[in-house]
């Protein structure tokens, strides 16, 4: 596994992400069947990494102006 597979699955557990979720996820981003993060090629990881940053960049600006 790549140093940015691990990233990728790190960010999903500190989302809190099932791997339901994460292949869920994968194929929406991807519009395809996923059956393992780890088949992902380098195109299709910077696509989930993309949106995992993403969500945790909207997430801490909302909680910024909420809280």
């Amino acid at each position: 596994m790549t140093p940015r597979h691990r990233l990728a699955f790190t960010l999903a557990d500190e989302i809190g992400l099932t791997r339901d979720d994460r292949l869920d996820l994968a194929e929406i981003l991807l519009r395809r069947d996923v059956a393992s993060w780890s088949d992902l090629d380098e195109a299709e990881l910077s696509r989930l990494l993309d949106a995992l940053h993403g969500w945790i960049y909207v997430n801490a600006l909302v909680a910024h102006h909420v809280g």
